[in-house]
């Protein structure tokens, strides 16, 4: 029996140590990305231009996929067919922070210029997608309504 409350508190500090460090499952959130020392799962490009990236993780898994382009991110679905739930994140080309796709608005458009020609970049506001959207002669879609990209780079 621990009896000064010095000790008890240190007990109770190991024990709340314990039982986070068994905690199972995946981290909650978007995964830490820093330019330059991420690459592509699909096409192995390093991740530079962080405003078009997006992250991929089946449920449970402890880590993530991740794509320097929308677009990869979908070829890269396509291309392994449905395999159970994702998580999936994409990065707000407007401010640079993650957020989670099927809440994103999506201009799509050969004139939009992400890292592999795909053309897709995500927007947290409709606003400033569609403002992106008349300048870039593109479209505005949601996540239901994006389709994997064409082989070679090419939209939809």
């Amino acid at each position: 029996m621990i009896r000064t409350r010095p000790a008890r508190a240190a007990a109770a500090l190991c024990a709340l140590a314990v039982l986070a460090g068994c905690r199972g499952g995946a981290p909650e959130g978007p995964p830490e990305l820093v330019a330059g020392e991420h690459a592509c799962a699909r096409c192995g490009m390093l991740l530079t231009d962080l405003r078009f990236g997006a992250a991929a993780r089946q449920a449970g898994a402890s880590t993530f996929e991740l794509f320097d382009d929308a677009g990869c991110w979908l070829a890269w679905r396509a291309e392994r067919g449905a395999q159970g739930p994702l998580e999936v994140w994409v990065r707000d080309h407007a401010r640079e922070g993650w957020l989670p796709a099927p809440q994103a608005f999506y201009v799509v458009g050969p004139r939009v210029g992400s890292p592999m020609g795909y053309g897709i970049a995500a927007f947290a506001d409709e606003g400033a997608a569609r403002r992106l959207a008349g300048e870039r002669g593109a479209t505005v879609k949601r996540f239901d309504e994006l389709e994997a990209p064409a082989p070679g780079g090419e939209d939809r």
